[in-house]
């Protein structure tokens, strides 16, 4: 039993779970020591650079990521070199090309850098961390591409770790102005992205082998990928725009406490589908359908088994985790968790629906979906403010995004395949997955 812990442990799934795990930790944990540290104006300044380097990262990483490892995943030899030198310089030079829009910007209007903007550390710094990180970026995908996610490991220590201990120095001492924080913050990414060089784990000799059409394929894969990682980000945000535009902040943060505790459902389903997505390409590269249905069933069934004892726990402990999490002032927000837990059994179906169909080169489908869920949350948001205007019927309106974000997910694999993946065929597949699991663990 330990013996197959152990080696589960060392599975690419595994390591991508601790890497994820870690991270997230030092994450939480750098975010309870800047919050203790800084007045709630140098706070603000600090949330607008974070969430605005996340959506333009978004646009920036989704252009080149998904379609990098796509076509990664199905090349040998110097074909790899191909791929790695296109991505990177297109990486590099849509990076370069958003660092100087951001520049341009601050010179046009000059109001934005104004100490008193909210938006000043988002525009001064930003560009700077854009250009600075490629390295890391890229060999960050070169790792999940080949499933060697030790790397990401050692990347993240340098970059999560390293600033988990000056934000921790800082909280003690009172050192470091919220700034200096994030000169710290891109020196330590820095910091990965010249270890990702010296170790080549991202190769600049790749630039040599650029190749014009492998360029149009990461640009055609990409604008889709872009496309679909706004409209996610708007999807996880459209609550929140809802919510403050009718009944006020308090109605957000009473939303976004049980919201931030879907994190611990979303990071093994994260980490899973990290490692699945280059199998999928790889098996679709080689017109392997059935190993990619197989993969599919196999990954939904165990995913959704996986999830389903932590949502039946949340849902009975659902107080106590938001008064843990929260604090006494959000000890009635249980129910709201307990509507999120509900649509969790679901992600495992999505999520790997939207892998699937990535894996087979049809992003446009992804983007079409999201979408298409994207208008129906704000509907059906709209629809419970105005007639119940309560944060609750918001969250139960979640359930028929994504209740409909399932049925959609099925009609495109049906229409892409010709199969379907909630027959009686596929749920018999799985349970003998899980027979020959639980065998194999038990041994």
């Amino acid at each position: 039993m330990i013996k197959r812990v152990v080696s589960l442990a060392q599975t690419p799934e595994g390591v991508s779970t601790f890497s994820n795990l870690m991270s997230s930790g030092f994450g939480l944990l750098s975010f309870f020591f800047i919050t203790r540290a800084f007045s709630p104006n140098a706070l603000g300044q600090w949330f607008i650079f974070l969430s605005g380097s996340t959506l333009v990262d978004m646009l920036r990483i989704g252009l080149v990521n998904k379609g990098f490892i796509y076509l990664y995943s199905g090349k040998e030899g110097s074909g790899k070199s191909v791929v790695i030198g296109s991505g990177l310089a297109l990486f590099t030079v849509f990076s370069a090309v958003i660092a100087l829009l951001l520049f341009v910007s601050t010179i046009i209007l000059p109001s934005v850098t104004d100490p008193n903007s909210s938006w000043r550390m988002f525009f001064i710094w930003y560009p700077i961390f854009a250009l600075l990180s490629v390295p890391n970026n890229v060999a960050e995908w070169i790792a999940q591409a080949e499933l060697r996610f030790h790397r990401s490991v050692a990347t993240r220590i340098i970059v999560r770790g390293g600033f988990l201990l000056f934000t921790a120095v800082n909280f003690f001492h009172h050192i470091f102005s919220i700034d200096e924080l994030a000169i710290i913050f891109i020196a330590l990414n820095a910091g990965a992205s010249l270890l990702t060089l010296a170790m080549s784990w991202t190769p600049l000799s790749s630039l040599r082998s650029i190749r014009m059409d492998t360029l149009k394929q990461l640009l055609q894969f990409g604008k889709f990928n872009s496309i679909t990682q706004v409209g996610s980000n708007l999807l996880r945000s459209s609550d929140s725009f809802f919510l403050g535009s009718f009944l006020g902040p308090i109605a957000v943060a009473r939303y976004g406490v049980p919201a931030k505790l879907l994190e611990i459902v979303e990071l093994p389903l994260r980490s899973f589908g990290a490692a699945a997505y280059p199998e999928f390409a790889r098996a679709h590269h080689a017109g392997n359908i059935e190993e990619m249905k197989r993969s599919f069933v196999k990954n939904v069934f165990r995913l959704t088994l996986f999830v389903l004892p932590i949502v039946v726990l949340s849902a009975v402990f659902a107080q106590q985790l938001t008064l843990l999490f929260g604090g006494v002032q959000y000890r009635n927000t249980a129910n709201i968790l307990r509507f999120f837990l509900a649509y969790c059994l679901l992600i495992p179906f999505d999520r790997f629906s939207g892998i699937f169909i990535d894996s087979m080169n049809m992003p446009h489908y992804n983007a079409v979906k999201v979408w298409l869920m994207l208008g129906v949350n704000c509907i059906s948001d709209i629809i419970a403010l105005y007639f119940f205007g309560t944060v609750e019927s918001v969250a139960a309106a979640s359930l028929v995004t994504f209740f409909f974000g399932t049925v959609v997910n099925i009609v495109m694999i049906k229409s892409l395949t010709g199969w379907n993946p909630i027959s009686k065929e596929s749920f018999t597949h799985s349970v003998r997955q899980l027979a020959v699991s639980v065998n194999g663990f038990s041994r």
